[in-house]
């Protein structure tokens, strides 16, 4: 949103034209960025994903050794690129929860995960590249042995220094179809009960000062998203909720923002126009928006925001959603310090009224605290394509919301996967706390996603899911790390859904970890964890999987060269 993504930096009393110009401009980047997503006029409040971190193999917990990244702010890059390949071996047993095709509810997984990491600065660009590729090998259900990914990735460059820049990102991932886990995947479910999501985005961004007057921001995006994996159907339904569904985005956008109209003035005029090529709601859908924003400086670094403009959004599904409205908002920007900074509106867009938030601030010298509430229309595709569009990848592979450095979960195993049109509002909280050897973060996230249209040939619910979180992290040595995680979520799906009948049953998941590293840079890690699944869909009935809990051991060796 142009109106929000205006960062504090010009001051209160006159300051020079050609300052006051670079400064609006170096935020239209940001603006551009974030509001060329899929859905074109979408904007950075669909980055406001709970910072769960990056979304890995379900069962695997990330490592205590990898880089903490998010709220703390970027960690630099190395000079020149540096390429870290590396190789990894897990033992994995199961003990109940886990569905098999003939009753077994045990299960013995050997997984072979080879990586490569490219992270770096040199005259091509800015590149941080983490791939992960794993096989898996059932024991007992050798039907399900196969290959997962994970990929995280982002490329920036200057093409023309000062004037044009080029930006690319790819994410790919796998996430559990009938949700109703914690929201970055703690349990081990069959590949078949899958969903694998991947995105791929390209942007050129031009800019041109005009001496005096302003500067112009012309940013295209062009974006790949799909959504594989078996179709998941209700009981009793013939049409399926989840059908795999693929689309092409190409959005334009042009940002005119102006030098300060008086000392404490300026103004933007963006318009965002995007083209959906696809399967589904997204299928010949089309969205634009024009609108014009003012700011005041009432305070060096305190601004009162005001938007108004008009917006035209068209969907594809049943029934078709048409949408020819004003946009308007007001709000304030607050950014008195460097370690805080606020953007609070109240909106009118995609056709309803709503509150936006997007906080960061520092509470303690040791204490950081994220948070952000936001609503909007879009499709979970569409979502997570916005999503990687105003993100980037820290030097440690995970993905981080571009400016704030907030970690992103770009895929939410909460929610059950779906491919109709939604009203999604999110809220989101969470804090870092550091010491010298010791590191607890707490993590709360609400999602409530209504059902605004199905995507032709399929139904849909609607459906809302809660999670709070804790990690606490102790170095013992300067090799040996433990590590808790404690995770409380609950599914509700009103209308009847995947996990229907079982009202807001809750999923508690604990795990605990134990990781060495020695100096040639081999790494052991030991696992324990434990999840309720007996309430979870995972399509088969309780009975078969025996008590309904998972309790999983994990051994690995990784191998970084």
């Amino acid at each position: 949103m142009a109106l929000l993504l205006v960062p504090a930096l010009v001051a209160r009393e006159g300051r020079a034209v050609a300052q006051a110009t670079s400064d609006a401009a170096a935020s239209s980047s940001s603006s551009a960025s974030s509001s060329s997503s899929s859905a074109g006029v979408t904007d950075s409040s669909m980055t406001s994903a709970a910072p769960f971190g990056t979304a890995v193999r379900l069962g695997a917990l990330p490592s205590p050794f990898a880089s903490s990244g998010g709220l703390e702010g970027p960690a630099p890059l190395p000079r020149g690129l540096e390429f870290t390949p590396s190789i990894g071996l897990s033992e994995e047993a199961l003990v109940g929860g886990f569905p098999k095709s003939y009753g077994f509810d045990n299960e013995f997984i050997t997984s072979l995960t080879p990586g490569l990491r490219v992270v770096g600065t040199a005259p091509i660009g800015r590149v941080s590249l983490d791939y992960r590729p794993q096989l898996e090998l059932y024991a007992r259900e050798s039907r399900d042995s196969g290959i997962s990914q994970s990929l995280n990735g982002s490329f920036e460059t200057q093409l023309i220094p000062g004037r044009l820049d080029l930006s690319a990102s790819a994410f790919l991932t796998q996430q559990a179809t009938e949700g109703g886990l914690a929201p970055g995947g703690s349990a081990a479910i069959a590949p078949n009960a899958r969903t694998t999501t991947q995105s791929y985005l390209v942007s050129p961004h031009y800019r041109y000062r005009f001496r005096g007057l302003g500067r112009l921001d012309l940013v295209y995006l062009a974006q790949y998203t799909r959504q594989t994996g078996n179709s998941a159907a209700l009981s009793g339904s013939q049409l399926p909720y989840f059908v795999p569904n693929d689309v092409f985005s190409q959005t334009g956008s042009a940002q005119f923002t102006t030098v300060p109209l008086f000392p404490d003035l300026d103004d933007v005029v963006l318009v965002t126009a995007s083209q959906d090529t696809g399967t589904g709601v997204l299928d010949g859908s089309s969205q634009m928006r024009a609108e014009d924003r003012v700011r005041y400086a009432f305070l060096p670094q305190e601004f009162l925001v005001v938007s108004g403009g008009y917006e035209n959004l068209r969907y594809q599904g049943f029934p078709p959603t048409h949408i020819a409205d004003a946009v308007w908002s007001i709000g304030l920007h607050l950014h008195p310090r460097r370690d805080v900074d606020i953007r609070l509106a109240y909106r009118h867009r995609d056709g309803f009224d709503a509150p936006y938030l997007r906080a960061t601030l520092q509470l303690t010298p040791r204490t950081t605290l994220s948070a952000s509430y936001s609503e909007t229309l879009a499709t979970q595709a569409q979502a997570i394509a916005a999503n990687l569009a105003g993100s980037t990848v820290s030097a440690g592979g995970q993905i981080v919301a571009t400016g704030t450095q907030v970690p992103l979960l770009l895929t939410n195993n909460s929610l059950s996967v779906q491919s109709g049109l939604f009203r999604t509002r999110q809220f989101s909280i969470a804090t870092i706390t550091r010491w010298s050897r010791d590191r607890l973060s707490l993590n709360l996230v609400r999602s409530d996603e209504t059902l605004v249209a199905n995507a032709p040939g399929t139904s849909g619910f609607s459906q809302r899911s809660l999670s709070a979180s804790a990690t606490f992290s102790h170095q013992l040595t300067r090799s040996a790390t433990v590590s808790a995680y404690f995770d409380y979520s609950t599914l509700d799906t009103p209308q009847g859904g995947a996990l229907a009948g079982l009202g807001q049953s809750p999923v508690y998941t604990g795990a605990l970890t134990g990781t060495y590293q020695t100096a040639n840079r081999l790494e052991f890690d030991l696992q324990l964890a434990v999840t309720n699944t007996s309430l979870n869909g995972y399509g088969v009935s309780p009975g078969i999987a025996g008590n309904g809990v998972q309790a999983s051991i994990t051994f690995g060796v990784q191998k970084v060269f």
